[in-house]
């Protein structure tokens, strides 16, 4: 780890922490959190030296840390590593958000003992606002976590194909900000819209997709498959709102996945076109 420790140890003091209280948000114990202050509040001290049996890493600090990232990748901690933050938060505001070269280069190793992956997430540790960024093409590193539990993805982002979460038990999507801050929130395509919904989910019990943004020519559907049911035997909620085609909230009302399989739906400022 003697090259990931030495980058990270060119971070200011002040910005590097090691979870060692709950703290009032009751965190997990021994995370290390990486460009957030210390704070008693939340339980992080000072982190003086990483721990060899280190489980939990949070980045929080943009996309401009591809050479603390390089380093991550290349030491043994993805091999050991269960949960994992990649983003920016409300004590580091003005932080680049494109994350599309991390994710390239967290697709290039395995992660089998992930079972908690965020990307791209704006967290809020007080009243500020937030957005989400520009994740990028996801397939690859999704499939070096075979053992994901919880997912949530914070921007725009690819998935080329469908895929097996087998573990998965939380989905969370969010495609929303204010443009004004950020330029690359887009949306996405219908293409990866079908390809995740489509993708098998044995084991999901949550779903959240909120999939909001400005742009006036999405008009996104339900693919046939997913409405079935089939591919989520466990989900019992999922909430969702963006610009859907009309009569879409219908149809998934009415469809096997809510009849059959007794799935809560709910939705929240739906704009249908």
């Amino acid at each position: 780890m003697n090259n990931f420790t030495t980058e990270m140890f060119k971070l200011d003091p002040r910005q590097r922490c090691l979870q060692t209280e709950p703290g009032r948000w009751d965190l997990p114990l021994g995370d290390v959190l990486l460009g957030v202050p210390q704070s008693e509040f939340f339980g992080w001290t000072q982190l003086e030296a990483l721990p060899e049996d280190t489980r939990g890493i949070k980045f929080y600090l943009g996309s401009d840390c591809c050479d603390l990232i390089q380093a991550f990748v290349e030491s043994p901690l993805p091999g050991q590593i269960e949960r994992l933050t990649i983003g920016t938060s409300s004590y580091s505001g003005g932080r680049q958000m494109d994350y599309e070269k991390i994710t390239e280069i967290l697709a290039g190793v395995e992660f089998p003992s992930l079972n908690s992956l965020e990307l791209g997430i704006w967290q809020l540790f007080h009243n500020a606002h937030g957005c989400c960024g520009k994740i990028g093409q996801i397939t690859k590193l999704l499939k070096q976590a075979p053992r994901l539990q919880e997912l949530a993805l914070h921007g725009t982002f690819e998935l080329s194909e469908s895929l097996i979460f087998p573990e998965l038990a939380t989905l969370s999507i969010e495609v929303e900000g204010d443009l004004d801050y950020l330029e690359v929130n887009r949306g996405i395509g219908q293409d990866t819209l079908d390809n995740l919904l489509l993708s098998s989910f044995p084991a999901l019990r949550e779903a959240a997709l909120e999939l909001y943004c400005e742009e006036g020519d999405k008009n996104y559907i339900f693919p046939d498959s997913f409405l079935s049911g089939k591919s989520t035997p466990e989900l019992k909620q999922m909430y969702y709102t963006g610009k859907f085609r009309h009569g879409e909230h219908e149809k998934i009302l009415n469809s096997d996945l809510c009849r059959k399989h007794g799935a809560m739906v709910s939705y929240e400022d739906l704009e249908e076109w």
